[in-house]
């Protein structure tokens, strides 16, 4: 087997803070809606908890809300790896059983990457190689560091490859 030319791996960091963000103003939202619901039926004592064992109840929701997706993420991106050879690019998943994707650099035709404000601040980003293939789903290079730099260097081998 052939040595890949690069192997790159997802940003925790670039991936997780926003992750925690979002599910933790998700979870207050909830949290919110079951309280207002929760005001109205002890006033009309039809629920007669105390506000204590609500609040804590509702904290033990935030938590898991915020962290039960917090870790599907981490495990992921921490099984998730990409591998460029001369021909190809490979994207792998490993954890519990083994997903790969392949494609050569012939079926590319177009790369794009998406870089969000946050990702401007961690500088990195998702790459997108889009394939000639209908049947072949495009790759989706998630949180990669310096995106623009990886770019390039995806177009110059998709380049390299059709001349």
């Amino acid at each position: 087997m052939q040595k890949p030319l690069l192997i790159l791996q997802p940003s925790l960091i670039n991936a997780i803070i926003p992750s925690i963000l979002k599910n933790l103003f998700i979870s207050i939202i909830i949290c919110i809606a079951f309280f207002i619901l929760y005001l109205p039926l002890t006033l009309l004592k039809i629920i007669v908890y105390n506000t204590t064992h609500i609040i804590l109840s509702l904290l033990a929701v935030l938590l898991i809300i915020t962290i039960i997706p917090l870790i599907i993420e981490l495990i992921i991106l921490k099984s998730t790896r990409y591998y460029f050879f001369r021909t190809h690019i490979i994207h792998e998943f490993k954890f519990i059983n083994i997903k790969r994707k392949s494609v050569p650099y012939s079926q590319i035709v177009n790369v794009s990457n998406d870089i969000s404000l946050w990702d401007r601040f961690c500088r990195a980003g998702d790459i997108t190689l889009h394939t000639a293939e209908d049947e072949d789903p495009d790759i989706k290079l998630k949180y990669i560091k310096k995106p623009k730099i990886v770019e390039n260097a995806i177009y110059k081998m998709v380049s390299g490859k059709r001349r």
